[in-house]
């Protein structure tokens, strides 16, 4: 069984077989999980066994001194590299806009830089733009990873060749399957901060997965501060795994909302205004759907309700970005509306006058897109678990229940559009508690109360 990480195995390969197990035979899945993870860890004093083996290769030795002149390079206009904020790939979703946040508040001295490097695999799509300060490598572009084994190991010594004071994972499978493995070494090197949003669940069998379950108590004792955009995340936590210890190193930092125009602000005041109008008997329900394609999104709750309701119109806005093989379609659907992927909420509130934002999910954090069409004055219609329930609840929304049905959906859309002006009332309070709490003011002091976050001193050593 443990020879099963280190064979010479394609990433791809290797998820194509871990996926299609998981649907063939969900039970022996989880003996198989359960058995490697109780195999014993490599020792986490000395060397450990095949790490180094792999960064000894020439080509491995000459592609890791050409990702470090980069960093230098990068470090001499920038300043020194403080903290290495480790993603699993560059995208333009929740965790790729956290890690930039984390990295402008700790460039905004002008005195250091960041290093964010993409370590789990290869992808080309559209992503967010660098931060000011902050130097974005995908590991994927230096090496030729074969292999978990292989990406651990690249990883390893990336991590000893920069030697930040601070190692932020956000996300970063290889990075959170290290510290677990030789979390003593890893802290000799830089302290340790994870980012966790959410209990993740399979969305065929509806077991727990993921980055809490695969990896959280093994690697909390070496973790200088576990952090979570969402209060709700560390109560879940300790329901589903027990006592995460001491509660000051478990930090709550949200994250901030859009800062808008002046102009964007007072075409969101002109079009609430314009929602609180009754909605005449011809005119057509326009419900806005954003996010990922994605299975753990939910849109085959979309295509019900829009099977549904043939009287209604759902403008759809986003794009695979996990499920490359997604079977999501609407060719039949003439009421759905496919606009493809969005770079600013403000474009897609302004096409159209949207009556309502249904938001659906299997396991959810905080959602930026909440924040981001919430702020813009857009009611809206969401399943509550994770943090969802910290925003939308009966005052400031239209709350369901964390399962639900589409008659759900349906319901709260009709009592939208018999009582738009309750929904208006709701919008506003929601775009308040946004302005008052994700703020990026709010979001620094919280990164300021992060043990040892921004300290320049160097880390602890073991635990």
């Amino acid at each position: 069984m443990r020879l099963y990480g280190r064979l010479p195995m394609p990433a791809g390969m290797r998820r194509f077989l871990r996926e299609g197990l998981k649907g063939w035979h969900p039970s022996l899945f989880d003996w198989l999980s359960k058995t490697i993870n109780s195999q014993p860890r490599l020792p986490i004093g000395g060397d450990a066994p095949g790490l180094a083996d792999v960064i000894e290769r020439p080509e491995f030795r000459v592609r890791l001194w050409r990702l470090v002149r980069a960093v230098r390079a990068h470090a001499d206009q920038f300043g020194p590299v403080t903290h290495l904020i480790a993603l699993p790939f560059f995208a333009t979703g929740g965790s790729e806009a956290t890690a930039a946040s984390f990295a402008r508040t700790i460039c905004s001295d002008g005195k250091s830089s960041v290093l964010m490097i993409a370590t789990d695999r290869p992808y080309s799509g559209k992503r967010l733009p660098a931060p000011p300060g902050a130097l974005m490598l995908n590991l994927w572009d230096y090496f030729t990873l074969e292999d978990e084994h292989t990406i651990d190991a690249v990883v390893f010594a990336v991590l000893r060749a920069i030697a930040p004071q601070s190692l932020h994972i956000i996300n970063s499978s290889a990075c959170w399957r290290l510290v677990v493995k030789h979390g003593a070494r890893v802290r000799h090197v830089s302290r340790l901060y994870g980012s966790i949003f959410a209990i993740q669940v399979n969305t065929q069998t509806g077991q727990r997965e993921g980055y809490a379950a695969d990896y959280l108590k093994g690697a909390l004792p070496y973790l200088d501060a576990l952090l979570s955009d969402n209060a709700s995340f560390f109560k879940l936590s300790e329901q589903a795994f027990g006592s995460l210890g001491d509660p000051d190193k478990l930090v709550t930092v949200y994250n901030a909302a859009p800062v808008w125009s002046e102009k964007i602000v007072h075409h969101t005041d002109t079009r609430l205004a314009e929602l609180t109008r009754p909605i005449a008997p011809m005119d057509r329900l326009q419900v806005l759907w954003a996010g990922r394609f994605d299975r753990e999104k939910r849109p085959d709750l979309l295509i019900a309700a829009a099977k549904a309701r043939p009287d209604i119109d759902f403008h759809v806005y986003g794009s695979v970005i996990v499920d490359v093989n997604s079977e999501f379609s609407t060719t039949d659907l003439a009421n759905v509306h496919i606009h493809g992927p969005f770079s600013s909420a403000a474009d897609v509130a302004g096409a159209r006058l949207h009556h309502v934002m249904m938001f659906t999910s299997l396991w959810e954090g905080m959602p930026n897109v909440l924040l981001e069409f919430g702020s813009l004055g857009v009611p809206i219609v969401a399943n509550v678990l994770g943090g969802v329930g910290e925003l939308i609840d009966d005052t400031t929304g239209f709350p369901l229940s964390s399962s639900p049905s589409v008659a759900e959906y349906l319901a709260a859309f009709d009592v939208i559009r018999t009582d738009p002006a309750t929904a208006v009332a709701r919008a506003r309070r929601l775009r308040e508690k946004i302005a008052a709490r994700h703020t990026r003011a709010n979001f620094e002091t919280a990164v300021r109360r992060i043990p040892g976050y921004l300290a320049d001193t160097p880390p602890a050593g073991g635990t």
